[in-house]
This record gives C-alpha cells, sequence and structure tokens, in this order.
C-alpha cells in the first residue's frame, strides 16, 4: 500500500471515536482543565495507535480470531454504554445528578470507550501484516493514526459541548442514541461485510 492510501485508512478509523468524542464532550463539564482535556485527547489517540500497531505486531497469527470477534466486542460495549446513558437519563428526571456513562473524566470509562472505538484497529493492524507492509510504513501509519485520532477526538469534544448547551436536559440522551447508533453500525457493517 502507498503512503497515501495509509493515511486514507489512517482517517477511516477515527470515524468511531469522533462520535463517541461528541457523546463525552455532552457530559463533559464546563470547568474542565485544559490539561486534563488534552490528556483525553492524546489517550484516544494512543489507544487507537496502539491497538493498530498491535494488530500488525501479532500479524497474521491471530487475524482470523480478531475478525471473528472485535465487531461483538465493540457493540456489546457501545450497547451497554448507551442503553445505561439513556435509561439513566429518563431515570434521573427529577433526582439528584448521577454520574455519565460517558464519563471522560474517570478512567475506566475513558479506557472501556477508547477500547471499544479503537478495537477494529487490531483487525486493520492484523490486515496490514498479512499484506508484509514494511515497518517503516507501519511506524508511519502509527503516527499519522494518533495524530488523526486526537484531531477527530478534539473536535468531536469541541462540537459535544457545543451540542450539549442547546439540547440542554436531552444531551444524556441523545449521547445514548449515538452511542447505540456506532455499536449497531459496526456490526451490521461487519456482518454485511463477511456475508
Amino acid at each position: 500500500m502507498t503512503y497515501i492510501e495509509l493515511m486514507i485508512l489512517a482517517v477511516s478509523l477515527t470515524f468511531d471515536t469522533f462520535a463517541v468524542s461528541v457523546t463525552g464532550g455532552i457530559s463533559l463539564p464546563d470547568n474542565t482543565e485544559k490539561s486534563r482535556k488534552a490528556m483525553i485527547i492524546a489517550f484516544f489517540g494512543f489507544m487507537q495507535a496502539a491497538y493498530l500497531f498491535a494488530g500488525w505486531f501479532v500479524g497474521g497469527k491471530f487475524s482470523s480470531f480478531i475478525t471473528e470477534w472485535d465487531h461483538w466486542v465493540a457493540f456489546a460495549i457501545l450497547m451497554y454504554l448507551g442503553c445505561r446513558m439513556v435509561f439513566g437519563a429518563v431515570v434521573k428526571k427529577g433526582e439528584e445528578e448521577k454520574p455519565s456513562a460517558v464519563d471522560f473524566l474517570r478512567f475506566r470509562k475513558l479506557f472501556v470507550l477508547a477500547t471499544a472505538t479503537s478495537i477494529d484497529a487490531l483487525a486493520v493492524g492484523a490486515s496490514l501484516a498479512m499484506l508484509d507492509t514494511d515497518t517503516v510504513r507501519i511506524l508511519a501509519t502509527v503516527a499519522f493514526t494518533f495524530i488523526a485520532t486526537a484531531a477527530a477526538s478534539l473536535i468531536g469534544i469541541q462540537g459535544g459541548r457545543k451540542l450539549g448547551s442547546r439540547i440542554g436536559g436531552k444531551a444524556e440522551i441523545w449521547g445514548g442514541l449515538i452511542l447505540i447508533f456506532i455499536g449497531m453500525k459496526i456490526l451490521i457493517g461487519h456482518l454485511e461485510l463477511f456475508a
């Protein structure tokens, strides 16, 4: 693959991160420090790049296992969090505020979301290993994936914060529905691909 093709591939991996970042941005408090936002953005970029590299490093040995299960794992995580977010928003009307299911300030939730949106990069990395992609091209792709994913996360978080201020109390419901949609898209897209 050419460098241009690898860059396009890297950008294509960022769409789920962007959508989840919009959801997280909706729930992110206005007083969140810039350093904390930078850490969240860098973490999404790191996870996507790390999963891509890990998939390439492991190579073709486990590629069939990865492609068989990656979409189910991402689907289950995003459906769970999306349903929890919608249910929590409906139930907590009139109750005291509870933490969001998509809370980027809690590392465990951030890690789970970053994994759910990056697990497809594992399968992509494994497929690149089967194409005998050389180390220099892989490292360039990993670096570009980090940059593209971090940029998508930044744009998503900023957009989510603006969207959250406009839709107000329904923000959590919409955020949950976005997660459910992403999970279904990942699953349906994979099943159609291998039908």
